[in-house]
């Protein structure tokens, strides 16, 4: 997780027209389950995570899924 807030914070300071109170994080699978890490391990850099899909619960996912291959192999 550090080099992604590494690269956020690079990003942020070489562009100083960006809001930095307004950073949001996204993403649908595995990127479901990074938006949702990186939004509750760091909520001061993120406004919002959106979590499509993400692999949070592996028990509840043999039920609830579009997937449940994930949790069975």
């Amino acid at each position: 997780m550090k080099p992604f807030l590494s690269l956020l914070e690079k990003i942020l300071s070489e562009n100083t027209n960006y809001d930095k109170s307004s950073v949001h994080v996204y993403g649908g699978s595995y990127g479901g389950y990074l938006s949702a890490l990186m939004g509750t391990r760091y909520p001061t850099y993120f406004k919002s995570a959106v979590i499509m899909n993400g692999v949070l619960n592996n028990v509840a996912m043999l039920y609830f899924t579009d997937i449940p291959e994930w949790v069975t192999a």
